[in-house]
This record gives structure tokens, C-alpha cells and sequence, in this order.
């Protein structure tokens, strides 16, 4: 389970890296940066522009690309010769498959401030092949259910506590004329999959069931693990109309236009949104549980969402290290929680934006891990990519619950091997 202790550290604590330039010559380098977030490139621009303000003798020529294509321009970037000096990461499985490559430097002890992190934080960008450290960690994402505020006053509704009072509150919505839950079906890589672990969590046990599977003591066909994507078939009727055939831009568009009232997403999500529909007002709550379920509390699903390393090819690794020991500062860090609103994991960085404050809280009372995401994407078929296609399948009448965890099961077991 990924600790929350250095989100939720005593502002005042700081973490070492270099403030100034090191070179007092005048020159110029410039250092190529890529990621794979253009919707928040005027807030990278800001974040830049404070770094540069300290380090006078680097330049940030920042490059964004589409997520969806991010993989393929990254792997033939870092192998050629006009590829980027530093890059944003995928974490754990993803990042392993860039490290498999050999087209990262391994930072560890060439970063300063990497022993500030939390230890669990800093292993969403450890390799598992070699326990080197190849990245900073950027941001910590929670699983929640946004809600559009202004539409459950309108319908005298309240966040619910219980998976009867959601079903119950999707009932009266629908009624109304308005979608309960936006999902974006057509995504079986992220929208499906992190749909279903938020409302799925706590019905198949969160962290206790994860600990179970990686030491091989159940596996994916367990009862409660079917009965948490079964889950899914009860949601259906209050999805949109043809969900399976829904892109993850349209379910935002329904969310954000007012369409649809509830819509389970990531932190990262609160900036979008907040960027896309300054006037929307919004709330946020755990999926909440039901009778018998295998975990009694609303859990709140996290992982480390990658983070920034260096290319093996760069010709300037010094400023490339700069850059990265600046982004374990209490500086960098602050950024990216006002810039980007999500949640950075250096000590000592205050929270003010309220609803991404509320998500903390949230997780940090009751955490569980991704499970797909942090320990079933280091072999193929990617955990996160079986349960996207099965789910889909679900919605269109092709599988059961039971088949759809058999076929989960069978894909993983291709290249997973149990601890025990």
C-alpha cells in the first residue's frame, strides 16, 4: 500500500537540491523536456519559468505530445539523436519497460533530495530489474467519484454512504432526466479500468486481497473479487446509452456540460476539469460500500503517477540532474499543487485548493493500492488492459462476472508468478 506520509508531512521540512546555477560562464544550455501533458502546458510554462529564474544558465525547451501516442514517440525519442534530455515517466510496470531498453540513467544517489521522498513513493520509480531509481516522482493519484454539486442540490440529493444510497441516488437522477454516471466505455485502457477500481475496491478488499494474490493465496477468480466486477453490470443502467461505444472525451463532455452528475476519475481530473469549466462546482467522495463486502470501509484507490528521468543519451547530464534534484524542492512541489492541482509527494508542500485537500483526506483515511497498475503491468497483457476489455464485454451481454475474472486470471497467469 503506497504511504501517505510525505504527502501529509509538516509544512516547513524541506528537501535538499541545488538553488543556484553552477556555471558562471554566461552560457546558455538548453534542456529538452518531454511529456506527455499538452492540456496543462501554460501551467508547465510557469513551473519552468521558476526554475529558470534560479538557474540563469539552462534554458527549458519543453515538448508535449498526445498521451495516447506518448509510448511510441518516447521509445523511438530516447534511441535517437534528437531525442529529449529529460522525460516524464510512466511508473512501475511502465517505467520497467523503458528501463529494459537501456535508454534511461539511473539516478540513484546522483539526485539530490531523492532521500527527502517516502520510500514507497520513490519505488513507483525504482526498477524492479536492477533497484535502481530512474525518475522523480511527479504526483500521487487518488480514485474518487466526482459529483456535479449545483445538480445534487437542485435534486435535494447528498453524497452517499452507503452502495444502496448510490444506487438509490442514480435511481432519482435517471428519473430526472440526467445521466448518473459518465464512463467513458470505449477506453479499455484507462477510462474502463480505473471506472471499475473506483466502485470495486472495497468489494473485493483493497490491500488485504492484493497482499493474497501476489503471495498466491487467491487468485482473480476468488468470489469477492467476481462479485466486485459484477459491480459493474449493476452500474450499467445508469451509465450513458451505449457506454461500451463511449470515448473518454465524451463522457467528460456529458460531466461537464451537465449532462451527467457523477464521474469516478483520478485527481488530476480536479485541474482538468478546473481548467475546462472554471464555473463548475464540484464535489468528490469515496465509492461508498455495501452489506458483506470484503472490506467494511469506502477505500480510497492510489498510486504514484510517474515522474521525470534522464535520458542515457543526453550530452548535458549535469543540468539534466539539476533539474531533476530542483524537482524534490518544496518549490517544484508547491508548483505542481497550485499549477498542475494534483498531488505532489515533497514534504513540506501545502494543500489549498479544498477539494484536492478533501481527496487527501480521503485517502489518507482509508488507502489501497491500483492493483492493476502498480503490480500487474510488468508482463503482457497489462492487468489494467484485461479488466478494460472484460468489463466491456460484461456491458455488452458476452461474458458474466465469473468468465470475465476467469479471463483476467488467464491473462495474467501468462507471466505472473506468485511470490509464495
Amino acid at each position: 500500500m503506497l504511504a501517505v506520509a510525505g504527502l501529509l508531512a509538516t509544512a516547513g521540512c524541506t528537501a535538499g537540491g541545488n538553488d543556484g546555477p553552477s556555471s558562471g560562464s554566461g552560457e546558455k544550455t538548453t534542456l529538452t523536456v518531454w511529456s506527455w501533458s499538452p492540456e496543462f502546458e501554460k501551467q508547465y510554462a510557469t513551473i519552468w519559468h521558476a526554475f529558470e529564474a534560479t538557474n540563469p544558465d539552462i534554458e527549458i525547451d519543453f515538448r508535449t505530445y498526445v498521451a495516447s501516442e506518448y509510448n511510441q514517440v518516447l521509445a523511438t525519442g530516447l534511441t535517437g539523436s534528437e531525442g529529449p534530455d529529460v522525460v516524464q515517466l510512466k511508473s512501475y510496470g511502465g517505467l520497467q519497460a523503458v528501463v529494459d531498453g537501456g535508454n534511461l540513467m539511473p539516478i540513484s544517489g546522483k539526485v539530490d533530495g531523492l532521500d527527502a521522498l517516502a520510500e514507497d513513493v520513490v519505488a513507483g520509480l525504482t526498477a524492479r530489474s536492477d533497484g535502481e531509481v530512474y525518475g522523480v516522482p511527479l504526483s500521487v493519484q487518488t480514485m474518487q467519484v466526482y459529483y456535479n454539486a449545483e445538480i445534487f442540490e437542485e435534486n435535494h440529493l447528498e453524497e452517499p454512504k452507503s452502495w444502496a444510497d448510490l444506487i438509490k441516488i442514480s435511481k432519482e437522477l435517471k428519473e430526472a432526466g440526467i445521466i448518473p454516471i459518465s464512463i467513458g466505455g470505449a477506453d479499455t485502457q484507462v477510462g474502463v479500468p480505473v471506472g471499475t477500481e473506483v466502485f470495486s475496491s472495497s468489494r473485493y478488499g483493497g490491500s488485504e486481497f492484493a497482499s493474497e494474490v501476489l503471495a498466491g493465496t487467491t487468485d482473480f477468480t476468488d468470489p469477492d473479487y467476481v462479485a466486485s466486477l459484477e459491480l459493474m453490470q449493476e452500474l450499467q443502467p445508469y451509465l450513458p446509452d451505449n457506454v461500451a461505444g463511449i470515448s473518454t472525451a465524451d463522457s467528460q463532455a456529458l460531466f461537464l456540460s451537465g449532462q451527467a452528475a457523477m464521474y469516478p476519475s483520478l485527481t488530476a481530473a480536479a485541474g482538468l476539469f478546473g481548467h475546462q469549466n472554471p464555473d463548475l462546482k464540484l464535489g468528490v467522495f469515496p465509492a461508498p460500500v455495501g452489506k458483506g463486502w470484503a472490506s467494511s470501509a469506502a477505500l480510497t484507490p492510489g498510486f504514484v503517477d510517474g515522474g521525470y528521468g534522464i535520458s542515457s543519451r543526453t550530452e548535458h547530464p549535469d543540468e539534466a540532474k539539476r533539474l531533476l534534484s530542483w524537482m524534490t524542492t518544496v518549490e517544484f512541489g508547491q508548483l505542481v499543487a497550485d499549477e498542475l492541482v494534483q498531488l505532489n509527494p515533497v514534504p513540506g508542500v501545502e494543500i489549498s485548493d479544498p477539494l484536492l485537500k478533501e481527496m487527501l483526506d480521503n485517502y489518507a483515511a482509508n488507502p489501497a493500492p491500483y492493483l492493476m497498475l502498480t503490480d500487474f503491468r510488468y508482463g503482457q497483457p497489462w492487468g489494467s488492459d484485461l479488466v478494460g476489455k472484460n468489463i466491456q464485454a460484461l456491458w455488452l451481454g458476452s461474458e458474466d462476472g465469473e468468465q470475465a475474472a476467469k479471463k483476467i486470471q488467464d491473462g495474467l497467469a501468462a507471466w505472473f508468478t506468485p511470490s509464495s
